[in-house]
């Protein structure tokens, strides 16, 4: 049986409607929640930074989750590119989402770009 319906916690650009309009051709209803025992820094693409997350313990990464359809995982998918990979976690409501985290050797640690 295929899942009609998939959640996506976001904590970086995705959490911006130009970039969902661009992604996903569509605004997303966001939900405010916390990812726990993970810390936010970067990744490096092309000579730019982008928000990225990595497991830590004891530390967690605000965000907002959102509803995508399969076809719109994909996109997110393509969007996110290989300098992340997509796993489940469990964010602070309880709810069972995916998220995109840093793939390995990527993850650059610290507040700012």
């Amino acid at each position: 049986m295929i899942k009609e319906e998939h959640l996506l916690f976001a904590y970086g650009t995705l959490l911006d409607t130009e970039i969902q309009l661009a992604v996903f051709n569509s605004v997303k209803k966001l939900e405010a929640d916390t990812l726990q025992n993970f810390e936010a820094g970067w990744v490096n693409e092309e000579e730019t930074s982008y928000p990225a997350i990595q497991k830590a313990q004891g530390k967690s990464v605000p965000g907002a989750v959102m509803s995508l359809s399969p076809v719109e995982l994909e996109k997110a998918d393509e969007y996110e590119g290989p300098a992340y990979i997509r796993t489940i976690c469990h964010v602070e409501s309880g709810k069972e989402v995916w998220v995109y985290t840093a793939a390995p050797g990527k993850y650059r640690p610290g507040d700012s770009q």
